[in-house]
């Protein structure tokens, strides 16, 4: 391990171990449902965020809001959460495949599903929360 690796490592512990009980369960719960919050201002970031779009202040709220995750953002991730979520909830495969190819899942999205999730970006990426 490089030593730039470890001292990151070794502060990120510091900051970690500083936190109160209830910020640290929250960072837990970020951390084991994302992949792109990395370093501790992008945790504090985020929670900030979080605070001020949904009033998320606790793990608990996180996981029960905390829908997707997606790479970057645009129509295209957010089609792609609609296909996949009409698939895991219905059986697609009874419908002929000449059918399903046309259906134009951003469309669905956006007339359908769009009013139950609320989108935020943070550094480049979206992050979907179920609305309440």
């Amino acid at each position: 391990l490089s030593p730039s690796f470890v001292a990151a490592r070794d502060a990120f512990a510091a900051w970690y171990d500083a936190l109160d009980s209830d910020k640290r369960e929250l960072v837990d719960s970020i951390s084991e449902r994302t992949c792109y919050i990395i370093d501790e201002e992008e945790y504090l970031s985020f929670i900030d965020m979080l605070d001020d779009e949904f009033g998320i202040t606790t793990a608990m709220d996180f996981e029960d809001n905390f829908e997707a995750e997606f790479e970057s953002y645009g129509d295209s991730q957010l089609a792609e959460y609609a296909e996949n979520l009409i698939a895991d909830c219905y059986d697609l495969s009874s419908i002929p495949s000449f059918v399903t190819n046309h259906i134009d899942w951003e469309a669905v999205w956006n007339c359908e599903l769009r009013y139950d999730y609320s989108e935020i970006q943070f550094n480049e990426n979206t992050y979907l929360f179920r609305n309440n």
